[in-house]
This record gives structure tokens, C-alpha cells and sequence, in this order.
């Protein structure tokens, strides 16, 4: 017998609150699930990240809370769909990334197969091609490969101690890159580089270039050109969500920009900062930039925020050169992020859709 549920929109204004409250308490059992030993996140920094998706650059996000028929609140999703005019939607807008969280207890009763159904039957109009999305728990793989979803690529979360950071080591990194680097300047700036487009347009060429080195597999990630607009909608995107975004970029004496770090440090949770991307430009690679950079950075947190108790990072397996940066600095597994990909040919014929 199949479990009847219903399927609640959460749209971005008039949200009856007893729904943003069920939403909110599922995004923090997800949270708790993932990692059980971290205290309950503060509620504003969940609100915040859950209706700040409304301003992401390249993505329409589509929320929904589901409940069974007795009102009970036992899981959510999250579809993307390419937002048109965005940077590359010509070629992405066939994938359309799918998130979804069943509460433990609810498992294996077929709610994630009904909102597989419920996706392609609603939004059958937008000639989807495929959907993708990754999972962080076993139940999620295993579901992933009994539909017949393939594997498209691996990332791993890494998280390491503050007070296991060796700063003898970190020190001697700066130390190194200034000596390397005599005639390099770093500096670090909060939110934008410039309000100057023809400025701005320099960190997008170093900001393009670093992620077209950058292998996210057979799935529809973030476009590789990073366009003005986007940065833009990036920044707003992070503070309707309560991140503050720290850059630091190295300056070569002919202006180019060389390499760029980026942290975000979270309002209300001040003892987590995740160390976002870390990239050299290729022609400027063998330098030492990177520990550069990343030493810097490290100090900055150091003394920016005495109060960080872990700092958390995320890269490909096919990494190396950052991999192992990463693992000098101390940085530990603490889960993979396996993303999936199957066509919407293939899940209707796993759905019986005809």
C-alpha cells in the first residue's frame, strides 16, 4: 500500500509560518543527522539559508515540505532549474540538481520514489533531460544505485581542529611566499573587489580560470565563467543567508591578479568557518602560492576569530596538489559527498511513466 503525502510549496513570500517552523526543524534534523556531535544551528542562520536561495545567480530553487496525511512533517526536497538569461543555460538547462531528506524513520516507505514522480509529472514542460543531485548518507547511495543512478563524481568534506592547527608550520608557509614572492602583494578584502566594473572583471578572469581547472565529473555544476552579474548575485545571495565572504587574492607587479583564497564565516555561528575556494592561475602555478595563501588566510582566522572551534573544506578526489595542502594543514574525512546522475528517460521507465 502506498503512503499517502501531500506536497506543500514553500514559496518565498507568504510562507504561513507553521511551515517555514516545519522546514526549518527538517533542515536541523538533516544538519543533526550529518553531524551529530555540532550543537542545533541557530534558527535565523537556517531561515536565512533556507530563503536566501531565492537570489541564487544561476539557479531557481523550488522548496517543498511533504507530510503525511496526518499532518506529520517527514521529509523535504529542493529542485533546481536553470534560470534563463543565467551564464550557460543554453547547455544546462536539461539537468535539473535534485535534494532530497526523508527523516530516519520514515525510510524505505517509498516517499523518495513519490517525489520522483511528483517532479517529472509537475514539471514535465520544462524538457528536462536529466536529474542529478548527491547524498551524504548510506541510505541515499543505496537508493541512488537501486533506480539506476551512475556515480558522476565524488567530493570529500574535510574538517580540521582549531586547536590541532600547527602554526609553526603556517607561519613558515608565509614566511616562505613572502621570500618566493618578493615583488607579490596579498590583499583581502569582505564581500566585493571592486565596485569598478573594469576591477571587477579582472578577479572574474582569475575566478574563470581557476574553475576551468576544476573537474566536478559528469554533473551540471556551476557554470566555469564567472561573470560581474553573478559575483553580484553571489554576494547577495550570501548575505540574505548571514555569510560573510573574506577574500584574499595575490597581486602580481604587472596588476594581474595570480591567486585567490575565500573563507565565509557565518552570523551566528562564529566557532565554524568554511574555507571556500583556494586557486593559483595556471601560468602562475609552482610558486608557492597556494600555501601562500592559505597561510595567510589561516592567520587572518587566527585572529579575526578567537573563537573558531573547526573550520571545514571540501574538494574533488582527483585533487591532488590541494589534497595534499589540505592534509599537511590537518585537515580529516569527515564525509563524502557521492553525486548522481540518471536520465529522465531512464527514471520513467524505473517510474512506469509513459
Amino acid at each position: 500500500m502506498t503512503l499517502k503525502i501531500d506536497f506543500i510549496r514553500i514559496p518565498y513570500d507568504d510562507t504561513p509560518q507553521s511551515d517555514i517552523d516545519e522546514m526549518i526543524m527538517l533542515y536541523q534534523q538533516e544538519a543533526q543527522e550529518l553531524n551529530p556531535l555540532d550543537p542545533p544551528k541557530d534558527v535565523s542562520l537556517t531561515l536565512g539559508r533556507m530563503m536566501g536561495l531565492q537570489h541564487s545567480a544561476n539557479f531557481d530553487h523550488h522548496l517543498y515540505l511533504i507530510r503525511t496525511e496526518d499532518g506529520k512533517p517527514v521529509a523535504k526536497f529542493q529542485l533546481m532549474l536553470a534560470r534563463p538569461g543565467s551564464n550557460d543555460y543554453e547547455t544546462r538547462h536539461i539537468y535539473a540538481p535534485l535534494l532530497m531528506y526523508v527523516v530516519p524513520e520514515m525510510r524505505q516507505q517509498g516517499i523518495a520514489k513519490q517525489i520522483l514522480r511528483y517532479v517529472l509529472t509537475t514539471y514535465a514542460n520544462h524538457n528536462l533531460e536529466y536529474i542529478d543531485g548527491y547524498t551524504t548518507f548510506d541510505n541515499g547511495v543505496k537508493f541512488a544505485e537501486h533506480i539506476g543512478a551512475k556515480l558522476a563524481f565524488e567530493e570529500v568534506e574535510k574538517w580540521v581542529n582549531y586547536a590541532d592547527l600547527d602554526w609553526d608550520m603556517i607561519q613558515a608557509w608565509h614566511e616562505a611566499g613572502q621570500s618566493r614572492n618578493p615583488e607579490t602583494r596579498i590583499i583581502r578584502f569582505d564581500g566585493l573587489y571592486s565596485d569598478d566594473d573594469v576591477e571587477l572583471q579582472k578577479f572574474c578572469n582569475l575566478a574563470t580560470a581557476i574553475e576551468e581547472t576544476m573537474d566536478h565529473g559528469d554533473t551540471a555544476a556551476d557554470p566555469t565563467t564567472v561573470t560581474i552579474d553573478e559575483v553580484r548575485k553571489t554576494l547577495k545571495l550570501e548575505q540574505t543567508m548571514g555569510i560573510l565572504p573574506t577574500y584574499m587574492i595575490t597581486i602580481e607587479p604587472d596588476g594581474h591578479l595570480s591567486g585567490l583564497t575565500k573563507i565565509k564565516s557565518y552570523q551566528n555561528d562564529l566557532a565554524h568557518i568554511r574555507q571556500g575556494t583556494t586557486g593559483v592561475h595556471p601560468t602562475d602555478r609552482g610558486r608557492g602560492l597556494g600555501k601562500w595563501l592559505k597561510a595567510e588566510m589561516l592567520l587572518h582566522i587566527k585572529h579575526r576569530y578567537p573563537t573558531t572551534q573547526v573550520i571545514s573544506t571540501s574538494n574533488a578526489n582527483v585533487n591532488p596538489p590541494m589534497n595534499s595542502i589540505n592534509e599537511r594543514i590537518g585537515f580529516k574525512l569527515h564525509y563524502r559527498r557521492k553525486f548522481y546522475k540518471i536520465s529522465v528517460a531512464d527514471l520513467k521507465t524505473y517510474l512506469g511513466i509513459h
